[in-house]
């Protein structure tokens, strides 16, 4: 692929620029590059890691530290005289850590942090001494007290990285379990860091599951390539062999099984119930894809957008049929257990025609299911008002077909 080089900086040599190229499926290059004379050299270069953010010296002009996701989690790349010769610091807690603002002689900063437990807090830095000054949620200040698990399972050959939030509080029954794949699903990942879905429903005694299937980002090149055409097979395989991993611990209950998603998710959590009605007993669904075709052939797709689904979901006019034996909609006679259909009906990404297809299905095959449409609603869950109506009806579905 031939590279475009895009200066985002003012480089430390004359009339050099720092650049990203463009055509890179995700930045892991960084290049001096002066255009008067049309040379380019490597400045750092990452393996499989993902950059984020480059730290830029204000009197050198010298690149500091790189800021990288590996193995899920953000690290910084701190560069010493050797390019590329360079270690990943990771705070111990697993902390997201990021420097929003500091002053020329760079002893004092304004730090934002966020951990799993930890909904975001703002830091003055100086010297040895750190202050918080602010709390994103002070409401939830010190009152988020789940615990997370990471492990992984080997499915098809493949290392399938996977988070467990559990309740602090024990149960003697063992948790009721929420397995929530992410949406996307291409170049999107779940993290260590605060999510405010997982400590909602962690704070109402489910533990989550979130699992990196293939085709997530964060990790590996691997990992993120071996999703191409994956959206109805090894994906959902890697979800439920690493749900079957984790049913094997004494205190997760195997009978309370439910899958949630939204988008990519949402279709996901309806084919692991279709595919696997002994394990995930009902499926939640805001926003999901239920039928590929529909999804591939929408109109507001741009020209870009298209060849990216064809390349990484599937072609429409050579696999139709293939796509549809992997979509929910036509799959409804199948479906033994509850599923709740949500959706707002102003998403532009994925039309409600999904959901009204769905909801067709479900009727002619007199199926249990839950209702549920946002007038106002778009592809995100929107206001707070309409998060909290949106997740008051989950948390009664979910206590109904799994309490």
């Amino acid at each position: 692929m031939i590279k475009k080089l895009i200066p985002i900086a003012i480089a430390d040599l004359e009339n050099s620029f720092y650049c990203l190229d463009v055509n890179e499926d995700e930045s892991r290059t960084i290049y001096r590059v002066n255009y008067e004379n049309d040379t380019e050299e490597i400045i750092y270069e990452a393996d499989s890691f993902k950059i984020i953010d480059v730290d830029i010296s204000p009197e050198s002009r010298k690149i500091v530290s790189v800021k990288v996701i590996d193995n899920g989690v953000i690290g910084i790349d701190f560069l010493n005289s050797k390019a590329n010769n360079a270690t990943i610091i990771k705070d111990e807690s697993i902390k997201l850590i990021s420097i929003i603002s500091e002053n020329l002689a760079r002893d004092k900063a304004i730090v934002y942090q966020s951990s799993h437990t930890n909904a975001g807090q703002f830091l003055i830095k100086e010297k040895n001494q750190t202050r918080i000054i602010s709390e994103r949620f002070i409401g939830l200040k010190n009152r988020l007290k789940s615990q997370l698990i990471e492990s992984s399972v080997t499915v098809a050959g493949l290392d399938i990285p996977y988070l467990l939030s559990l309740p602090k509080v024990k149960s003697n029954l063992g948790y009721p379990l929420i397995v929530m794949p992410h949406g996307g699903p291409i170049g999107v990942h779940d993290n260590h860091y605060f999510n405010s879905i997982v400590q909602y429903l962690v704070a109402n005694d489910y533990a989550v599951l979130q699992v990196n299937f293939r085709g997530s980002s964060g990790y590996s090149r691997e990992l993120k390539e071996a999703g191409k055409k994956q959206w109805g097979k090894l994906m959902l395989e890697d979800i439920y062999q690493a749900t079957m991993s984790v049913l094997k611990r004494n205190d997760i209950n195997a009978n309370r099984v439910c899958s949630f998603g939204m988008s990519y998710g949402g279709y996901a959590a309806l084919m692991l119930t279709i595919n696997h009605p002994e394990i995930y007993k009902c499926a939640a669904n805001w926003a999901g894809v239920t039928d590929i075709n529909l999804y591939l052939n929408g109109s507001k797709l741009s020209e870009n957008q298209q060849k990216w689904l064809e390349e990484y979901v599937g072609n429409s006019s050579i696999e139709y049929q293939e796509l549809m034996d992997v979509s929910p909609v036509y799959k409804v006679n199948e479906l033994k257990n509850p599923v709740f259909i949500a959706h707002g009906k102003q998403d532009e990404i994925v039309d409600i025609e999904h959901a009204y297809r769905m909801k067709l299905m479900l009727d002619k095959y007199n199926k249990t299911y839950k209702w549920f449409i946002d007038e106002k609603g778009e592809h995100s869950f929107g206001s707070l008002e309409q998060k909290q109506t949106f997740f008051m009806h989950l948390r009664d579905f979910l206590n109904q077909h799994l309490h």
